[in-house]
């Protein structure tokens, strides 16, 4: 029988203390499934069209994503790294997306999920750290001279004031969750010492 807990769980069991670490898991496993479905849709487009630059690049985060989906299941400690190289993946292909393409192409869309899912499955401090980082190149675009970027600095500015408001929006649901499930723990605590 299909169990999808296992499968989003990469086949780990956690206990009630890792609950967040479970968490975790499934959002990394569903940010790979959810975005190789995305670049296959992409690639069908890109044929479609007779747009063949981005599809050996979109065919790579494909293949790196199921090795990547394999590897959180034959090792447990492989999350962190697993993150890492994810976060780094999805920095750069929305960069990408950003520099070489016209905003007409609304394929710079896809920079809007990257806080969703960064922010979720890396360290809050971290997290920021990657927001920034994209912040920063996406603010630069328009004013640097190594590659011609097709958005103009308002819209550059626009871009980033958008995704720091839904970094803040995320940031906020996630602290209002962590207080929600300390006070649940807390609550559980107490009842048990009640019971005993």
């Amino acid at each position: 029988m299909f169990n999808n807990q296992k499968v989003f769980t990469s086949g780990w069991e956690f206990d009630r203390s890792n609950l967040d670490l479970r968490s975790k898991f499934q959002m990394i496993n569903v940010a790979l499934i959810l975005a190789s479905i995305g670049l296959i849709f992409g690639i069908v487009g890109n044929l479609y069209k007779g747009t063949y630059g981005i599809i050996p690049l979109e065919i790579f985060i494909i293949i790196m994503n199921i090795i990547l989906f394999f590897v959180l299941r034959k090792c447990r400690k492989s999350f962190k790294i697993v993150s890492f190289i994810v976060s780094v993946q999805f920095s750069s292909f929305f960069l990408y997306l950003y520099y070489m393409y016209p905003p007409e192409s609304l394929k710079f869309i896809w920079i809007f999920t990257y806080p969703i899912i960064l922010l979720y499955f890396q360290d809050k401090k971290y997290a920021q750290y990657w927001m920034a980082f994209v912040v920063f190149f996406v603010l630069i675009g328009p004013i640097q001279s190594f590659i011609e970027v097709k958005f103009t600095q308002f819209q550059a500015v626009y871009l980033s004031f958008v995704l720091i408001i839904v970094d803040a929006i995320i940031t906020f649901y996630q602290n209002k969750m962590d207080e929600a499930k300390d006070l649940i723990f807390e609550q559980q605590k107490q009842l048990q010492a009640q019971v005993d």
